[in-house]
């Protein structure tokens, strides 16, 4: 659980790092709803991405209960940095189109 939880911090951390400009350009250009859209989409990226992190610790700890001395999943990290590059870029290419609107 704390797993679960900590990912899920980090993740919302790094995603209002990374959707700052857009925030900020979307505030001085009174776009409320673009702001409240992008801070629900990044509130469900943050569970999507906990869920992943503790099913991901799961796996391995299953994989080395079983007595196998190499378990890694590395699908479930590369979805999780998937998920917050598109959440970057979509964020960073809305506040270019609002500044330039």
């Amino acid at each position: 659980m704390s797993t679960f939880v900590t990912s899920s911090l980090v993740v919302t951390g790094v995603l209002a790092i990374l959707g700052g400009p857009l925030f900020l350009i979307a505030w001085r250009r009174g776009r409320r709803t673009t702001i409240r859209n992008f801070v629900i989409s990044g509130a469900v990226i943050a569970l999507i991405c906990g869920v992943l992190a503790w099913s991901s610790e799961r796996l391995v700890r299953q994989c080395q209960e079983a007595g196998s001395p190499s378990c890694f999943d590395a699908g479930g990290d590369g979805l999780r940095f998937l998920f917050v590059g598109f959440y970057a870029v979509s964020a960073w290419i809305n506040a270019y189109f609002i500044w330039h609107d």
